[in-house]
């Protein structure tokens, strides 16, 4: 199964809404996207973990599954569970997928013009004479999110040792072809996106079904609430019932 679900916020959330979606989260979580100074940058953190959460919910787990969060040796973030997730952000534009079967990644850009020689580094000769060509806007922003999603399949980033030039992109898919070592035949998936965005997601699985979830700010602050409501009930009934007397609650 794989999941996409994602949120445009356009304007920042009103203060009592940031303040009940942040309490949806874990307090490690809470922290890591007040850490922020930008509320554009605080949004998308506390936005793409509920968005996580979101998808997880639809696929059976319960609400604290978010608790077993942890960052791996490279920093991406990851649960113990046979699943694996992506998260990206561009402007006010916040997308996740997750799969219960394979690797995936996912990048999405928000398409502006970009200078060519600040990225020579990470792009092949013949790619920097398309991008001359055909713009450093859509055409570039596809293009790299193509590629950026295919390092986050990999679980790894930019300052890896893989190489974006031995990513070779084709019509819907790339093939990574390292300097020493096998080739990998990896795809490339269209997703729906607002006007002025690109998205890419990435996985090692031809013609893969994606079930796109409709996701609203509402839905988050329902499942915050429901969420709120059903810790609230807990704590009362193990307050109210001992263990030693479990046959009287």
């Amino acid at each position: 199964m794989m999941l996409y679900a994602s949120l445009h916020f356009p304007e920042r959330l009103a203060g009592p809404v940031f303040a009940a979606l942040l309490q949806a989260l874990p307090p490690p979580l809470r922290q890591e996207a007040l850490r922020f100074h930008r509320w554009q940058d605080q949004h998308a953190a506390l936005l793409g973990k509920l968005l996580v959460k979101h998808l997880l919910l639809r696929c059976g787990y319960p609400a604290d599954t978010l608790q077993s969060l942890y960052r791996d040796a490279l920093g991406k973030p990851r649960l113990p569970l046979p699943v694996d997730f992506s998260i990206s952000h561009a402007g006010t534009l916040v997308a996740c997928a997750l799969s219960t079967s394979h690797r995936v990644g996912l990048d999405v850009e928000q398409v502006q013009s970009y200078a060519l020689e600040d990225f020579q580094h990470f792009l092949r000769p013949d790619e920097q004479q398309l991008l001359a060509k055909a713009g450093m806007g859509w055409a570039f922003c596809e293009l790299w999110t193509q590629k950026e999603s295919f390092l986050k399949a990999k679980g790894v980033g930019l300052v890896s040792a893989l190489r974006l030039q031995d990513v070779y992109v084709q019509a819907k898919g790339c093939r990574y072809q390292p300097a020493t070592g096998p080739s990998e035949q990896w795809y490339y998936f269209p997703l729906p996106t607002p006007a002025g965005y690109v998205a890419s997601l990435c996985t090692q699985v031809p013609g893969l079904r994606i079930e796109s979830v409709l996701t609203t700010v509402t839905t988050l602050l329902q499942e915050a609430e429901h969420n709120h409501l059903s810790t609230i009930t807990s704590t009362r009934v193990s307050t109210q019932c001992p263990d030693a007397i479990p046959s009287n609650c």
